[in-house]
């Protein structure tokens, strides 16, 4: 069993779509979930997905990995967040800004880094004009660029200052690690 908690709309649309893209015995055995509300801050996320582990321990029925799917958006916990994560061994799907950076390196090779997720949401709709926030196939739509993506952000995060923790680093991504994973349960089967 698997759980992937998303921040937002945009991250569960995209995990949402990445779970539609397994064949259907394997989509079973994912769990996406999005948290509203007050609690949808990246520590309070952490939080949730290790009671709902805990919760799943108690009734037998184990989570084997959980991710957690958020964006830095100048969230004030995200130290206390990657605390948890590395405590608990969760799994990771980041952008240091948000998720709409990750989608321009579909489109082109960007080292900028953002100050405003409303600056990088206007560059992706120049690049995208179809694009919203609850657009529900995201994975999909922009899968045959992908590898791509992952290769620029590979590229992105060995040039950020490995001195600086992961939460303050921009640009930075995990996502490719998500998709990577979602391809190895693929694999695996």
């Amino acid at each position: 069993r698997f759980l992937i908690l998303c921040e937002g709309l945009p991250e569960y649309f995209y995990a949402k779509s990445l779970q539609e893209n397994l064949p259907r015995e394997l989509q079973r055995c994912v769990a996406v979930d999005v948290i509203h509300g007050k609690d949808c801050d990246p520590k309070s996320l952490a939080q949730i997905a290790r009671a709902k582990v805990r919760e799943a321990k108690r009734e037998r029925n184990p989570i084997d990995q959980v991710w957690l799917f958020f964006n830095n958006n100048g969230w004030p916990q995200l130290k206390g967040a990657f605390n948890i994560i590395e405590q608990d061994g969760f799994k990771v799907a980041y952008a240091s800004i948000c998720l709409e950076y990750w989608m321009i390196l579909h489109f082109e090779n960007l080292e900028i880094s953002f100050a405003k997720s409303e600056d990088v949401l206007k560059h992706l709709q120049s690049l995208w004009p179809q694009y919203h926030k609850k657009r529900s196939n995201l994975y999909g739509e922009l899968n045959e660029q992908v590898d791509k993506a992952i290769e620029r952000a590979e590229v992105l995060n060995k040039n950020s200052d490995e001195s600086e923790p992961v939460y303050k680093r921009n640009p930075y991504f995990t996502i490719g690690d998500l998709i990577a994973f979602f391809r190895s349960i693929q694999k695996d089967r």
